[in-house]
């Protein structure tokens, strides 16, 4: 997409891509070792319940841990971790 190898600058690569100047500056930052075991979790469970929804993922996930999770919370992980 942007090639900082080019004659372009990265300004007008960003005009003509039609992106925020950010984007190309952007680096994600790796999910930490908890969220890794969090995704793994989620996709366990949602390996066994494959029809389960956020909401009935976040019952299962809930019942069978200490700690609480939201169902956006969920939504977003299982989304993440596809």
């Amino acid at each position: 997409m942007i090639d900082r190898a080019r004659k372009l600058s990265l300004v007008q690569q960003c005009q003509l891509l039609d992106v925020a100047r950010s984007t190309a500056y952007y680096q994600p930052a790796p999910p930490s070792a908890e969220e890794l075991a969090l995704m793994r979790r989620i996709d366990e469970l949602h390996l066994n319940h494959p029809s389960a929804g956020a909401r009935m993922l976040k019952r299962e996930r809930n019942s069978s841990w200490s700690a609480s999770l939201s169902t956006l919370d969920v939504g977003g992980r299982c989304a993440e971790s596809l």
